[in-house]
């Protein structure tokens, strides 16, 4: 099988911070790798090396000739003025019949009757520059697309796209898209729903899995539990050896039973394996409530909001009970992150009324990280905002639980990555006691650990919760009431999650996707691969009922360790056999069918 992509002992560092040590792994058509890890562990300078915009310390990259790769980063530069037609004619290089054909299958409409700043939001001729987060992304990911690409290299993808836009992606990729991917993402449903291959970047090093992020979650815990419960009967074993060498080595009837325990000793330690440490995560806890009080948390009456004379959302009427955890959903632009700066005095309403219980306290999370102040530290910061009366052990305590060790505590906040100002965001809120939190993306740029740090937190939050998100498992997890900003108006959505994810899927995201080209008579006919495709689904469905019998026996083996049964053991050598000669035939499907 040809290998498009071969990335042989890969280093990087930066400074004294090896960040890549030794990588190996290869990509062959077809494969859909996910790939997760810690924040700063390497993912995004993997996918930088790989795409031959970041240039390796050591090591070999060998890439096949018939290789055609495009990056989609996660920031791209717009040059002043340039439309977005213009931006895609200048990155591809395509004549402008065939940019804007990518266009349109993109959701940019051809007609405008002006351009740049004047031109609607949706059209191709307006200025690449004004576009949201969510439609920036369409645009870029539409420049790569045009290079007809057998390799995509996707750099958080999801991140400030709309649940439409997400879902969106999600059809383009399963349904038209073709080629290899590569994707960097805290989003552990886009990997799941778009991946079968999952790497691990972690301690420089990348782990490689053939299956979905949560199938190698799942197998790697129970791995991890299996060795530790394994050492531990190990070292308990050394330990009693340990009591008999020390007790009889000196007595000469039992000097040779000594020196026989002391070979059992060196024995025990070969078979211990050793694990590689496990990374710490945030630690996060918000101040107790002193009692849960009832009634009305937020009430909005004919309340308008937008900016100056524009109005984003009009004729708002909701009640939010206290102790509910509620999340605004809606497009990019409808007025989600505009209601909720309105609701906390960020923004003066344009009309109507809201009010908050008069006694209860809020603490409020902005989008985006608070304009820096000259050379202002990590302590520094959290002292500033830390609520009155908190002591200096309480900021280094809080400090440490996100992860803010003593040597960064003079670090300067304009150093910090995304990931790193996020954490000091939430820090600042676990230092004061609030009945209220009104939350605006609050998973942006968090690796998932720390998200599902936070989720656990907010369930386990006695008081309100108003938040902004599009970050699918957060939601599920979190929510108990949903707002629905659409149609220019904002108001309670009585379904389920699921129901609205649906909705969506039906009504919006899917009905913008050209799924596939319309057949033309000058198009020779493809062939029929409906047998190989099912036999694929078949494999797939095989290689998924092997893992999960593989990972129930090694769950018997930790919660059985000492089990003499040879069956088990013999069966998971089968399994591991079947497993291999499964993922061969898949691989010559996969390649046939391109």
């Amino acid at each position: 099988m040809a290998l498009l992509l071969t990335l042989q002992n890969i280093s990087k560092s930066y400074g004294l911070q090896a960040v890549l040590r030794g990588v190996d792994a290869v990509i062959a058509p077809g494969w859909r790798v996910g790939v997760i890890g810690r924040n700063g562990a390497g993912k995004s300078t993997l996918a930088r090396i790989i795409a031959g915009t970041e240039t390796a310390d050591g090591g070999q990259i060998n890439r096949d000739p018939s290789l055609r790769l495009a990056h989609l980063e996660q920031h791209a530069e717009f040059q002043a003025d340039e439309t977005a037609l213009e931006y895609l004619m200048r990155v591809s290089g395509r004549p402008e019949w065939e940019c804007a054909k990518m266009a349109d299958r993109f959701g940019f409409r051809k007609t405008a009757a002006a351009e740049g700043a004047d031109a609607p939001l949706d059209s191709m001729f307006t200025a690449a520059a004004r576009l949201s987060g969510g439609r920036a992304t369409r645009l870029r990911l539409a420049a790569a697309l045009l290079g007809e690409p057998n390799l995509l290299v996707l750099d958080e993808p999801t991140n400030f796209l709309d649940l439409p836009t997400q879902l969106f992606l999600e059809a383009y990729l399963r349904a038209s898209y073709r080629g290899a991917l590569f994707v960097v993402s805290h989003d552990r449903e886009f990997l799941n729903r778009n991946c079968d291959r999952t790497w691990e970047i972690e301690h420089g090093q990348a782990t490689a899995f053939n299956g979905t992020v949560d199938s190698f979650l799942a197998e790697k815990s129970g791995r991890r539990e299996l060795v530790e419960n394994r050492n531990l009967n190990l070292d308990r074993k050394r330990r009693q050896l340990e009591i008999f060498v020390n007790r009889f080595r000196a007595k000469a009837s039992k000097a040779t039973q000594a020196q026989s325990k002391i070979k059992q000793i060196a024995r025990l330690d070969q078979e211990m394996e050793d694990l590689p440490t496990a990374l710490p995560t945030a630690r996060i806890a918000f101040q107790p409530l002193a009692a849960l009080r009832r009634g009305e948390a937020l009430h909005t009456y004919k309340l308008n909001v937008g900016y100056g004379d524009r109005v984003v959302a009009r004729n708002i009427n909701i009640s939010l009970p206290r102790g509910s955890r509620t999340a605004i959903l809606g497009e990019n632009g409808a007025g989600k992150s505009t209601f909720l700066k309105t609701a906390i005095g960020e923004l003066p309403p344009l009309a109507g009324s809201f009010r908050w219980p008069s006694t209860a306290t809020l603490g409020y999370l902005p989008q985006l990280a608070e304009a820096e102040k000259s050379g202002e530290t990590v302590v520094e910061r959290l002292r500033r905002l830390a609520a009155p009366r908190t002591t200096l052990q309480q900021i280094f305590r809080a400090a440490g639980n996100f992860l803010f060790r003593e040597g960064d505590w003079d670090k300067p906040v304009s150093v910090l990555s995304g990931g790193e100002r996020s954490r000091l965001q939430l820090a600042v809120l676990t230092l004061g006691s609030y009945e209220i939190l009104a939350l605006d993306e609050p998973t942006t740029h968090l690796d998932a650990e720390t998200s599902d740090a936070l989720a656990t937190a907010l369930k386990e939050f006695a008081g309100t919760v108003v938040f902004v998100s599009h970050d699918r498992s957060f939601i599920r997890t979190v929510a108990t009431e949903l707002l629905v900003a659409r149609s220019g108006t904002l108001g309670r959505y009585g379904g389920s999650y699921d129901e609205y994810l649906g909705e969506l899927a039906t009504d919006a995201g899917l009905k913008d996707v050209q799924l596939s080209d319309s057949p033309t008579a000058d198009k020779p006919a493809k062939p029929d691969t409906r047998a190989d495709r099912r036999r694929l689904r078949q494999l797939d469905d095989r290689l998924a009922e092997l893992r999960r019998e593989h990972g129930a026996i090694l769950k018997h083996f930790t919660e059985n360790p000492t089990d003499p049964d040879p069956a088990p053991r013999k069966r998971l050598k089968e399994i591991e056999e079947l497993t291999e000669q499964t993922e061969e035939e898949w691989l010559r499907l996969a390649e046939k069918l391109g």
